[in-house]
């Protein structure tokens, strides 16, 4: 057990330290923030740009990351030989993938709260936004304490970084994902309104959900598949699957203060079961099946 867990931290900390993950959030959290604040009010619903953009971002923003993440990490074993190492242990194939999707899950689980929290304060920021507007007859824009502390997500954790890593050899690109989400709590908690928050993240986990599917999809193709094969079956299928998709998309859920029923979120979390045991099991028996030798 011992030996597990050691594979799911080593593959969490191993996506975690990827420049090219820190650049997908970032890049995640820019759309998130930036799309709200110069859009939205064009729209008759203040904060509707500003919800549906991190919905937006959570559920397509997430799959580069969670795609990514898992065929590098897959394919570094493989390529490098190191998986031979850790197969001479006393651990079988099957655990080594199960653990290698485990570690990339908490990965993924990271980004998914520092999207959707950074998401909230937004949103809350539009909503508080909606009531300047009608109270003064002001331009509609985020309330800009919450714009502040969001943007502040993007921006302090890399410069924080930047001074651990060149006095005290802090890894940059971990410490930067690792500060991140205490940020985006930090944003979210400012104002906070826990309404908003128990009609919101309910649905940002919805939307989150598909990723686990493609986490384990991406790692089964890259057990088999050079890294650009695996990822371009990965997208193709991503692209195959969209109008399924959509029923993880639930803004209109949102509208006028509503929030999503249990019932729909079972039914979405039972629906999203069976691909994803597919997927475990494929994966599973691609490398039961694989010469490694």
């Amino acid at each position: 057990m011992r030996r597990r867990f050691s594979i799911i931290k080593a593959t969490a900390l191993e996506i975690l330290s990827e420049p090219l993950s820190l650049l997908i959030l970032i890049f995640s959290l820019s759309l998130t923030v930036f799309a709200s604040a110069f859009h939205y009010h064009q729209f008759g619903d203040p904060t509707r740009m500003a919800r549906d953009a991190g919905l937006s971002v959570i559920l397509l923003g997430g799959m580069p990351f969670v795609i990514f993440s898992a065929v590098r990490s897959l394919r570094r074993e493989i390529e490098s030989s190191t998986i031979h190492m850790v197969l001479v242990r006393p651990i079988s194939r099957s655990s080594f993938f199960i653990s290698k999707c485990l570690g990339a899950f908490l990965a993924y689980l990271l980004f998914l709260a520092t999207v959707s929290l950074n998401a909230l304060a937004v949103v809350r920021g539009a909503e508080i936004g909606a009531h300047i507007v009608a109270n003064t007859g002001s331009i509609a824009k985020v309330w800009g304490i919450s714009l502040l502390l969001a943007v502040s997500t993007i921006i302090v954790p890399l410069i924080i970084a930047a001074i651990l890593n060149r006095f005290f050899s802090f890894r940059f690109v971990l410490t930067s994902m690792m500060l991140m989400p205490v940020f985006a709590i930090i944003a979210s908690a400012y104002s906070f309104n826990p309404a908003l928050a128990f009609r919101y993240l309910p649905v940002a986990f919805i939307a989150g959900l598909p990723q686990f599917v493609f986490l384990v999809v991406a790692a089964s193709a890259a057990v088999r598949l050079k890294a650009n094969q695996a990822v371009s079956l990965s997208l193709a299928l991503l692209a195959l699957s969209l109008p399924a998709l959509g029923n993880y998309y639930l803004s209109e859920t949102l509208s006028k203060g509503g929030s999503m029923e249990g019932l729909y979120a079972i039914y979405a979390i039972a629906a999203a079961v069976p691909a994803l045991l597919a997927a475990l099991l494929s994966g599973i028996y691609l490398i039961n099946s694989k010469d490694l030798t």
